[in-house]
């Protein structure tokens, strides 16, 4: 199969129970390795703070993607 990408793919599976922390987990993943910019980072945390959840501000990002909502 031809590689049509100069980056190494890595598929990640983060299971748990009803909030254990799964979408905070892969957010900070993706903000870790630079696929989250400054400026989201930023909204996401006043949104949170706003509903004073401000401890969970990763997963407001991965709970807003279509296909989070879709499963």
């Amino acid at each position: 199969m031809p590689v049509t990408s100069a980056k190494e793919h890595l598929f990640i599976v983060i299971c748990g129970h009803v909030d254990t922390g799964k979408s905070t987990t892969a957010d900070r993943l993706h903000y870790d390795l630079g696929c989250l910019p400054d400026l989201e980072v930023e909204q996401l945390q006043k949104e949170a703070e706003s509903l004073a959840k401000g401890s969970i501000a990763f997963a407001f990002y991965m709970d807003r993607q279509k296909k989070e909502q879709e499963c």
